[in-house]
C-alpha cells in the first residue's frame, strides 16, 4: 500500500530518534554506576527529592531558630537594640499582674461572710482544752483526797465523798487556775475552779463525762464569728440545762462550757483556692510580638528583660547555633519523613515516580520559601499571606484530593513554626488551604478555580477575625484582610503557573483533561473527518469508562478523555478497521492473517507517535499503549490456524505487545472497549444477552491476565459490569414500529 503523506519519513525519523535516546539513555545508566571502580546511588530516586527538600527546608529554617545571642545582667547597659524574633508571653508581667489579682481577691474573699466554714479543728481543739483543764482539776481533786486520808484516824475507813474545806480548796485554786491557763489554754474564773475541787465525785463526773461533748457539739454545729461568742455561750447554757447531771455542777458545768467557747470560722480553702484561680485566669497574659523591641541600646537591663531574652532563647552565646541546627534539622526531617510515609502509603505510584515526587516537594518548597521572604518583611500581616492554599490547589488539581489535604496539614505546621511558633499562622493556614482542597477537587474549567481562591480567602478572613474576636485583639481582627488577600492570590498563582507545571512535570489536572477532551482538538478533529466510524466507538467507550469510573471511584474525566483519544492510531489507515468500511469491501480480504494482524496491531504505536507529536500528556498517551494490553487478535488468529494448523502458527505474533494496563483507569478503558466492540456484534441486544456478553468479556480480560498488573479488585470487576450493562442496555433499547409510518410504506409500494 502506499504511505501516507510524510508517514515514510516520520516514523523512521521518530524511530531512530528513539534509538539514539535510548543508547544514550543507556550509556548514561553504565556511567552513573561508575566512579574509581565504586558504585554511585542514582540520584534520580524519589528519595533523592525528599533529601533535598529537606536541606532545602534547613537551609531557610536555621536563619530564623539560630539568631546571635547576648550576654546580660541586671543593672548593665544594653549594647544594641534587641528585638523578640517571635511572639512570645511577657512571664514576669503576667506574673506580677497575676500576684496582684491574686492579693485583691483574697482581701475581697475575707470581707465576704459567704467565704468562711466552721474549722472542724476547732471543736475538737475545744473539747480537748475542756478534757486537759478537768483532768488537772482530777488530779488536784486526788492530791487533796489522799491529804485527807493520811490525816484522818488510823484505822478509819477512806471516805468516798469527801469534800476538801471552802478554805483549802480557795488556796489550791489559785494555782490550778494559773497551772489550767498555762496548760490547757483555758481561763475559768477562780471561783468555779474552787466549786470544781469542792464537788462531790458524782456532780465532778457529770461534769467530766458531759462537758467536752457540749462544747464539741456546739463548735462543730454552730457558726462563731467573733462577734457572735455570747449567742454560742446561750446554746450551751440551753443544751447543759438539758443534761442530766447534779444541780451543784450546773454552774460549773456552763462556766467550763463558756469558756471553752470561741471563734470557729476560717475561710474555706476550696472556695479561696477557687477564688485565687479565678483571680490568675483572669489575668490576660502579657504578649511580645514579633519583631517588638525589648531593649534599645543605652537601656539599663532589668531582670524582666534576662527573662524576657532567656524565654527567646536570646541569652548566651554558647551553642545557640549548633543546638539551633540540630533542632531544626531534626524537626524537618520528621516533617519530611511523615509526609514521605504519608505519601508512600496512600499514593505509591508517586512514590515510585521521581517526577511526581519533585512534583509534590516543589508546590512545598514554594509554600516554603514564599514563607521565609514574607517572615523578613517584618511586617505582621505578611505571615498570613504564605501561599499554602496555591500548593494545596495545585496539589488537588495534578494529583489527588488526599495528597492535598496531606501537604496543607505538613505546610500548615511548617508555617506555625517558620513565624515564631504561632498556632494564629497554623490554623489560618490549615483552614485556607483544607478549604481550596475541598472546594477545586471537582474542578472543570479555569473560571473555577477563581472561585475557589474567593471562598478559600472567605475563610482566611472569617478565621483571622474570630480569632481576634476571641483574643480581644483588634490588630488580628484588622489583619484579617490578609486571609482574604491569602486565598485571591493563591487562585491567582495557582492559574496562571498552572499550564507551565504540567508541562515542566508532566502532569495532568481536570482543567487539561477537558481542554483535551474538546471536539475542536486537532487530533480529535482529524480522528471525526478520516476515521468516523472509529470516532463514534471512542465516544461510546468514553461513555462507558466515564459511568465506570464513577462507580468505582476511579477518575471519570481521565477515563473519558483517555478514551477519545484511545484509537487515535486509526486514522493512518482508518479503511483497514471494520467501523470504517461503509459498504466498501474489506481489504483484509486480499492479505495474508499475519500482515492484517500487524496492520491491526500498528495502530497503537501509530497512535502513540500522533500523540506524542500533538503533545499529548504521558497519561493520556498511556491509554493508547494500553488499551489493547497482551491481547490476542482472535479473528485472525483463528484464520491463520484454520489455513495453516495450529502447529504452525506462533500465537505470540498474533498478540499485542503490551504493555497491560497498570491503572484502575486504563483497564476500565480497555475492557469498555472490549464490550463496545463486542456489543455492536449482538443481532438481538436484549437485556439479558448484554448483560451476558459484557460479564463473559471481563471474565476473558480477568482469565486471559491481561487485570493482572492493574489494581481492579474483583467487586469493582461486578460494579464496572454493572455500570456497563446500564449504559448499554439504554443504548440498544428496544424501539416500537410507528403504524402511521408503516402504511405510508405500504402506500408507496402500492
Amino acid at each position: 500500500m502506499p504511505a501516507e503523506p510524510g508517514e515514510g519519513h516520520v516514523a523512521p525519523t521518530v524511530s531512530w530518534m528513539h534509538d539514539r535516546r535510548s543508547d544514550l539513555a543507556s550509556l548514561w545508566r553504565r556511567l552513573s554506576h561508575l566512579h574509581t571502580g565504586q558504585r554511585l546511588r542514582r540520584l534520580d530516586h524519589p528519595l533523592t527529592v525528599a533529601v533535598v527538600s529537606w536541606a532545602v527546608l534547613v537551609a531557610l529554617f536555621v536563619p530564623a531558630v539560630t539568631r546571635p545571642g547576648v550576654r546580660l545582667a541586671p543593672g548593665q547597659v544594653s549594647p544594641v537594640d534587641i528585638e523578640a524574633p517571635r511572639t512570645i508571653e511577657n512571664r514576669y508581667q503576667t506574673r506580677q499582674l497575676q500576684q496582684q489579682a491574686v492579693k485583691d481577691a483574697l482581701r475581697r474573699a475575707a470581707e465576704d461572710p459567704a467565704n468562711y466554714s466552721i474549722d472542724p479543728t476547732a471543736a475538737v481543739q475545744a473539747g480537748d482544752r475542756v478534757r486537759k483543764a478537768l483532768a488537772l482539776i482530777a488530779a488536784e481533786r486526788e492530791r487533796l483526797w489522799q491529804r485527807a486520808q493520811r490525816s484522818a484516824r488510823p484505822g478509819a475507813p477512806p471516805d468516798a465523798n469527801y469534800r476538801p474545806p471552802a478554805a483549802e480548796a480557795r488556796e489550791r485554786a489559785g494555782a490550778l487556775q494559773s497551772l489550767i491557763l498555762q496548760q490547757a489554754n483555758l481561763a475559768l474564773p477562780t471561783a468555779a475552779v474552787t466549786e470544781a475541787l469542792r464537788m462531790t465525785p458524782t456532780a465532778f463526773m457529770a461534769v467530766h463525762d458531759q462537758v467536752p461533748g457540749v462544747v464539741e457539739h456546739v463548735m462543730s454545729s454552730t457558726r462563731i464569728a467573733s462577734d457572735g461568742v455570747e449567742a454560742a455561750q446561750g446554746q450551751v447554757d440551753g443544751q447543759i440545762g438539758r443534761l442530766k447531771m447534779p444541780p451543784e455542777a450546773v454552774p460549773t458545768a456552763r462556766t467550763m462550757a463558756r469558756a471553752a467557747l470561741m471563734p470557729n470560722l476560717i475561710l474555706d480553702p476550696g472556695r479561696i483556692e477557687r477564688l485565687r484561680q479565678e483571680a490568675i485566669r483572669s489575668v490576660q497574659p502579657v504578649m511580645v510580638v514579633q519583631h517588638q523591641v525589648i531593649l534599645r541600646r543605652g537601656d539599663v537591663v532589668t531582670e524582666e528583660h534576662v527573662e524576657l531574652l532567656s524565654d527567646l532563647g536570646l541569652l548566651g552565646r554558647s551553642g545557640r547555633f549548633w543546638s539551633g541546627l540540630l533542632g531544626a534539622s531534626v524537626l524537618l526531617a520528621l516533617l519530611v519523613g511523615m509526609m514521605a510515609l504519608y505519601v508512600a502509603r496512600f499514593h505509591p505510584k508517586i512514590a515510585r515516580s521521581t517526577r511526581m515526587a519533585a512534583l509534590v516537594a516543589s508546590l512545598a518548597l514554594v509554600a516554603a520559601v514564599s514563607a521565609r521572604i514574607l517572615e523578613g518583611l517584618r511586617w505582621a500581616p505578611a505571615g498570613y499571606l504564605a501561599p499554602v492554599a496555591f500548593s494545596g490547589m495545585l496539589a488537588t488539581l495534578l494529583l489527588d484530593a488526599r495528597l492535598g489535604a496531606g501537604l496543607v496539614s505538613a505546610l500548615s505546621v511548617l508555617m506555625g513554626l517558620l513565624f515564631g511558633f504561632s498556632e494564629r499562622h497554623v490554623l489560618v493556614s490549615f483552614v485556607t488551604g483544607m478549604t481550596a482542597v475541598f472546594n477545586v477537587h471537582r474542578l472543570s474549567q479555569r473560571s473555577d478555580l477563581t472561585r475557589t481562591g474567593v471562598v478559600s480567602g472567605v475563610a482566611g478572613l472569617a478565621t483571622l477575625g474570630a480569632l481576634g474576636l476571641m483574643q480581644s485583639d483588634p490588630d488580628t481582627v484588622v489583619a484579617s484582610w490578609a486571609g482574604l488577600a491569602n486565598g485571591v492570590l493563591s487562585s491567582i498563582l495557582a492559574l496562571g503557573l498552572l499550564p507551565f507545571v504540567e508541562t515542566l512535570f508532566g502532569a495532568i489536572s481536570t482543567v487539561r483533561l477537558m481542554e483535551l477532551s474538546n471536539p475542536n482538538q486537532p487530533l480529535l478533529r482529524r480522528l471525526l473527518l478520516e476515521a468516523p466510524g472509529t470516532y463514534h466507538h471512542s465516544l461510546m467507550v468514553g461513555n462507558l469508562a466515564e459511568a465506570a469510573a464513577e462507580a468505582v471511584g476511579g477518575d471519570p474525566v481521565l477515563c473519558r478523555t483517555g478514551a477519545l483519544y484511545h484509537d487515535v492510531g486509526k486514522v493512518r489507515r482508518p479503511y483497514f478497521f471494520v467501523e470504517n468500511q461503509f459498504g466498501d469491501a474489506n481489504p483484509h480480504e486480499r492479505l495474508m492473517p499475519s500482515l492484517s494482524t500487524l496492520i491491526i496491531m500498528s495502530h497503537v504505536k501509530d497512535g502513540v507517535e500522533l500523540a506524542r507529536q500533538a503533545g499529548l500528556p504521558e497519561g493520556v498517551v498511556d491509554f493508547i499503549r494500553t488499551h489493547h494490553g497482551t491481547d490476542l487478535v482472535r479473528y485472525f488468529y483463528m484464520k491463520a490456524v484454520q489455513a495453516e494448523g495450529a502447529e504452525k502458527v506462533n500465537e505470540r505474533d498474533y498478540r499485542y505487545p503490551g504493555p497491560k494496563p497498570h491503572t484502575k483507569e486504563t483497564a476500565i478503558v480497555m475492557l469498555a472497549d472490549s464490550v463496545e466492540a463486542s456489543a455492536r456484534s449482538l443481532t438481538r441486544p436484549t437485556p439479558g444477552r448484554i448483560e451476558g456478553l459484557v460479564r463473559k468479556v471481563i471474565r476473558e480480560r480477568l482469565l486471559d491476565g491481561q487485570l493482572d498488573e492493574s489494581t481492579l479488585t474483583l467487586q469493582e470487576l461486578n460494579d464496572i459490569g454493572s455500570a456497563f450493562v446500564k449504559i448499554l442496555t439504554g443504548i440498544y433499547h428496544a424501539r416500537i414500529e410507528y403504524p402511521e409510518l408503516e402504511r405510508q410504506e405500504e402506500a408507496r409500494r402500492a
